[in-house]
């Protein structure tokens, strides 16, 4: 799987696990203590988090970056 392909699936699923919590935007990204546009940016595809990035989200949303890999893949 290309980069940015594998960014854009990790977005799409942060994206979906942030939209069934009902949760805006803003509401992750303050709690994961990030800036709405970045928090954007990562459910985009357009940006690459670093691992720190990924657990902050993760625990914003109250799940496991595995979690939020399912269906990546190589």
């Amino acid at each position: 799987m290309k980069p940015t392909t594998a960014l854009r699936a990790f977005g799409l699923n942060v994206r979906r696990q942030r939209e069934a919590k009902k949760m805006t935007q803003e509401v992750l990204a303050e709690k994961a203590g990030l800036h709405p546009t970045y928090l954007s940016g990562v459910e985009r595809g357009v940006r690459n988090p670093s691992l720190q990035i990924l657990f902050r989200i993760a625990r914003g949303l109250d799940t496991t970056v595995s979690d939020l890999s399912n269906g990546i893949d190589k």
